[in-house]
């Protein structure tokens, strides 16, 4: 899923690079790319911002284009909403963004069209129809792991689900995916739900409280959108075998 969406966000950076240099060669070297990130807690988030700086020193080698804005808005909405606006005062040539909601930047992405700047949402999709959403399809990514925890348990068992940043819109899709899965088999009972914030430290700290609830032998399967390593690591010092749960 990860190298999915790099590539997919590092592919609509491209492409409003190399669109705006050959629909305007003669100026190519005015192009000015925007990149607004929301959250930027996860060790993805960091990766794809130095792949758009490698994508982009490409391009500005070959003549396409001169300079690339980055803005780290965390997962501030409106913080988004104003780096987004600084962009289109700045008068960038495109604005590419991974969007903290699908719907919250609409009036800002509406002000880049009235702008004549064009906007590509990547890695989760805007409703904004005027932007070019490059994505993957979270619900069927969720639904494919929920069903095989679900199957791995032979429709029987306590499941603990550790989401990503309420609000966002991936992490709510794949939220709402693992919850209809886990409705269409009875004996699946899910015993603790919370948000991990894309965040390995994070979801060490949820994990560990939730285990002061609900002890290992208590727990006979994870879901979880973030914080597989830290669960396997705190599985092994409580001398569980890979498997064993």
């Amino acid at each position: 899923m990860d190298r999915r969406q790099f590539l997919g966000g590092m592919a609509a950076v491209g492409a409003g690079a190399a669109g705006l240099a050959a629909a305007r060669p003669a100026q190519a070297a005015d192009v000015v790319i925007g990149l607004s990130n929301g959250y930027f807690g996860s060790e993805w988030r960091n990766q794809m911002v130095a792949g758009a700086q490698a994508q982009f020193d490409m391009y500005k080698s070959e003549g396409k284009a001169s300079k690339l804005i980055v803005q780290q808005a965390g997962a501030d909405i409106n913080q988004q909403i104003q780096d987004v606006r600084n962009m289109i005062l700045q008068g960038v040539s495109v604005i590419t963004m991974d969007p903290n909601s699908g719907t919250a930047l609409d009036s800002v992405i509406n002000e880049a069209k009235r702008a004549g700047i064009p906007v590509i949402a990547f890695d989760q999709a805007v409703q904004n129809r005027y932007a070019l959403s490059v994505t993957i399809d979270h619900y069927t990514w969720a639904t494919r792991y929920a069903e095989w925890v679900a199957k791995t348990l032979n429709g029987k068992g306590k499941v603990v689900v550790m989401d990503g940043i309420p609000g966002n819109p991936a992490a709510e899709t794949r939220r709402r995916a693992a919850h209809d899965v886990f409705a269409k088999y009875p004996g699946i009972h899910i015993i603790a739900s919370a948000p991990g914030m894309w965040s390995q430290a994070v979801a060490s700290t949820v994990l560990t409280k939730i285990l002061t609830a609900h002890p290992w032998n208590d727990i006979n399967g994870l879901w979880m959108q973030v914080g597989c390593y830290t669960a396997t690591a705190m599985e092994k010092q409580a001398g569980i075998a890979d498997g064993a749960d």
